[in-house]
């Protein structure tokens, strides 16, 4: 099992992607905590730094999108 402190990754993130992070304002520990868990599985060395952070842009952008709905509900 991958230890989990270690990182996905394994590897520190570049500059490019904590910009590209930082521009992101509706995020939530639970959207890392997602793509957390729907990689976790993946072979370390297929993965890299720019495919999770697109998948965190992923989830920001599927809230948006559920913001704009008319919410049903108490």
């Amino acid at each position: 099992m991958r230890n989990c402190s270690a990182g996905l990754v394994g590897s520190r993130l570049a500059e490019q992607e904590a910009a590209a992070l930082q521009r992101m304002i509706n995020l939530t520990p639970g959207d890392f905590r997602i793509v957390h868990d729907r990689f976790a599985f993946q072979p370390t060395e297929t993965l890299n730094h720019s495919m999770l952070v697109e998948a965190i842009a992923e989830e920001s952008r599927l809230k948006v999108a559920q913001t704009n709905k008319r919410m049903i509900g108490f």
